[in-house]
């Protein structure tokens, strides 16, 4: 369902001056790193319930770009135009607003021009999503956080991953690896490795221009390190980002890490 929702802007006061309070986050070029409306495991079926509100004095038009897995073609950009202080939800909005299915990522765009071109840098647009689903055998609901990373700011020569892996019943969980390729022009060739394997087994893909992909690292041993490099040879590009996600076999909750930047390989 989608839900359109007006703004409380909220308004610091001094005796000298008024300034705008702006969720961390806000920007002009928002990257949700994994979305989808996609059915899982054991009965499960996985929606984004993702929110994308103007936080700005003048209405946004909002250009929202569906990067899918390999072999799937890029989809024309989506255009939503947002008044002042407005905002719009769904809790399955690949769905109903991108009429996509499966996984992919989505990028938030504000576009400087009507028909969804240009970057307006003066935008503050701020995203918040999370993945959910039914839970199996009951009448409730369990979910993840994902955070939206602004675009502008992604500089990825290398990356790790730390937190993953059921530290209570390992044998429960699985881990998730997804990697999204923001170059618009060039495939990029990335190496996953994580070291409960002696010696360690690397997994190689390569993605297309503007597309994301997951890949299952099954069980985890808490704490262990997932490395993540890109070892493209030509072409090379540092816009590309990462995230792993661990979930329960049985109930399908999960957690979720964004990757760590500029680690050693």
């Amino acid at each position: 369902m989608r839900v359109l929702t007006a703004l409380a802007i909220l308004f610091v006061a001094t005796s000298l001056s008024a300034a705008v309070v702006q969720p961390l986050g806000a920007g002009f070029q928002l990257l949700i790193p994994a979305a989808g409306s996609t059915p899982g495991l054991n009965g499960t079926f996985f929606r984004s319930d993702i929110s994308i509100l103007n936080l700005a004095g003048h209405d946004e038009v909002v250009n929202l770009q569906w990067l899918p897995q390999p072999g799937l073609s890029v989809p024309n950009p989506v255009l939503v135009t947002l008044k002042a202080s407005t905002g719009i939800r769904s809790a399955d909005f690949v769905r109903d607003y991108l009429n996509q299915t499966g996984l992919g990522a989505i990028l938030v765009t504000a576009a400087l021009n009507p028909d969804g071109t240009g970057i307006d840098q003066t935008a503050r647009l701020f995203v918040s999503s999370r993945i959910w689903t039914p839970q199996p055998g009951t009448n409730g609901t369990t979910s993840q956080d994902l955070p939206a990373i602004p675009a502008s700011q992604l500089n990825t020569p290398a990356a790790a991953i730390f937190s993953m892996g059921g530290a209570d019943d390992p044998q429960s969980y699985r881990t998730n690896v997804g990697i999204v390729n923001l170059d618009p022009a060039h495939a990029q060739t990335f190496y996953i490795i994580h070291f409960i394997q002696d010696p360690p087994a690397p997994i190689i893909i390569t993605l297309p221009p503007f597309s994301m992909q997951q890949v299952s690292l099954g069980t985890i041993v808490p704490g262990e390190q997932i490395q993540i490099q890109n070892i493209t040879q030509t072409n090379k590009s540092n816009f590309w980002t990462a995230y792993g996600s661990t979930i329960n076999n049985v109930t399908g909750d999960a957690w979720d890490e964004l990757a760590v930047a500029g680690t050693a390989p």
